[in-house]
């Protein structure tokens, strides 16, 4: 199924354990599950209360195998329980609250008895008593933190001591900021080994306590029992990731919500609130939640016989890796332009045409001689002849047209890169969700 556009988390539950609405005893049976652990192999941890046993699923399997308590059996001896309220898987280690025996039970994987590591010294409010214990938290130091509910505390089992330190509360029941009323689900923050947050169940608020303060402080709810998104109704469990979100099983309202750091109201994750339902997008009481190292939630969905997984939502991401070849061709091409250089010389020849007119003169003496009168009269015709010589002289105008012979090499460089694309497509899932940031070694469970 698909997540709703803009949320975190796939709203469709999955059963992993258990069969909805169908309370038994076998295999792959449960009746009332109570809470619920992931170790680092994603096997699946199931306190089965009424069965009055734990049972473990191997990852991917339904059928579950015993491994703390006798089913259908109550007893108080080390493999014996008097139903197994709150449990919580580290590496190497199971943690069991046996409700009504006021102990905190410790298996190691596989082994066919338990270690008493808390309480075990009756019903009773003295250091070394536990008065009903619904939430257990152990750290990387093996230090076993737990809510005493009857006693309105919180408690930390130091593993050398047999006697209990009070971390938070023990002022009596009360609604003050130094008091609990019904402390259940704890939970110790991953980025801050120092800072405590208490399910303060009939309160109806999550209360944030510095270990070995005095007060707390209300981080979610608190504004009386209700359905309202600023409203919680009996919360039982509370986790947190590495961004400070919480995870709250907000039981009486059939969901589980989830508030930001600072948020003043939560934002649904699962369940219909206010209604109990048995289908894949509904629960009925939900009581311990937890992570695995995928990140995703499981809940124990008591009323419904079943433990429920919801996914954090995802997008397919194509991660496309290109390798680059490139193969560089140079081209030179060399253009040589010649241009020759034509001189054209135009001559233009001055001919000089010299006329010469030569006139010759002819002198002729013309003699009369008058003999009656001695007159002589001599006449002398001289015809002058003028000589004109007319020279011609056209200039000689020489043209010479001169073409500059350029030789031009151009040179043209032709870098041709081929480019061979080599592409890579894997298939990766991105979790679109704030990162959960899920200590493998301290899947908590309330």
């Amino acid at each position: 199924t698909a997540c709703t556009p803009g949320s975190s988390w796939n709203a469709t539950g999955l059963t992993v354990a258990g069969t909805t609405s169908i309370s038994g005893s076998n295999s792959t049976l449960l009746s009332y599950t109570n809470d619920v652990g992931v170790d680092i192999y994603l096997n699946l941890y199931v306190a089965d209360a009424n069965n009055q046993r734990i049972q473990r699923f191997a990852s991917g399997s339904t059928t579950g195998q015993t491994v703390g308590g006798v089913v259908g059996t109550i007893g108080s001896t080390s493999n014996l329980f008097n139903y197994p309220r709150a449990i919580f898987v580290s590496t190497s280690t199971l943690f069991v609250s046996d409700l009504y025996n006021y102990r905190i039970q410790r298996y190691t994987y596989n082994a066919s008895s338990a270690v008493t590591v808390a309480g075990g010294n009756g019903l009773g409010s003295g250091l070394n008593q536990i008065n009903i214990c619904h939430g257990i938290y152990v750290d990387v130091n093996g230090t076993v933190y737990f809510s005493d509910y009857s006693n309105n505390r919180v408690m930390k089992e130091l593993n050398t001591s047999s006697t209990g330190v009070v971390i938070a509360g023990n002022n009596g029941a009360g609604n003050a900021s130094n008091q609990f009323n019904g402390p259940m689900g704890i939970y110790i923050d991953v980025n801050n080994g120092s800072i405590l947050y208490v399910a303060d169940s009939a309160n109806h608020r999550i209360q944030k306590w510095t270990i070995g303060g005095t007060t707390g402080m209300t981080v979610a709810g608190g504004n009386s029992a209700g359905s309202a998104l600023n409203q919680l109704n009996t919360p039982r469990a509370v986790i947190s990731d590495s961004s400070y979100n919480l995870y709250i099983s907000d039981t009486n309202n059939h969901r589980i919500v989830v508030w930001a750091s600072g948020a003043t109201v939560g934002t649904l994750l699962a369940g219909t609130s206010g209604t109990a339902g048995s289908t894949s997008t509904t629960l009925n009481y939900p009581n311990g939640i937890t992570f695995d190292t995928n990140k995703h939630l499981y809940v124990a969905d008591s009323n419904n016989f079943r433990v429920q997984k919801f996914m954090t939502c995802t997008v397919a991401t194509t991660t496309t890796t290109t390798t680059t070849t490139t193969t560089t061709t140079t081209t030179t091409a060399t253009t040589t332009t010649t241009a020759t250089t034509t001189t054209t010389t135009t001559t233009t020849t001055t001919a000089t045409t010299t006329t010469t007119v030569t006139t010759t003169t002819t002198t002729t003496t013309a003699t009369t001689t008058t003999t009656t009168t001695t007159k002589t009269t001599t006449t002398t015709t001289t015809t002058t002849t003028t000589t004109t010589t007319t020279t011609a002289t056209t200039s000689t105008t020489t043209t010479t047209k001169t073409t500059s012979t350029t030789t031009t090499t151009k040179t043209t460089t032709t870098t041709s890169r081929t480019t061979t694309t080599t592409t890579t497509t894997a298939a990766t899932t991105t979790t679109t969700s704030k990162s959960l940031n899920c200590n493998a070694d301290l899947l908590s469970t309330n």
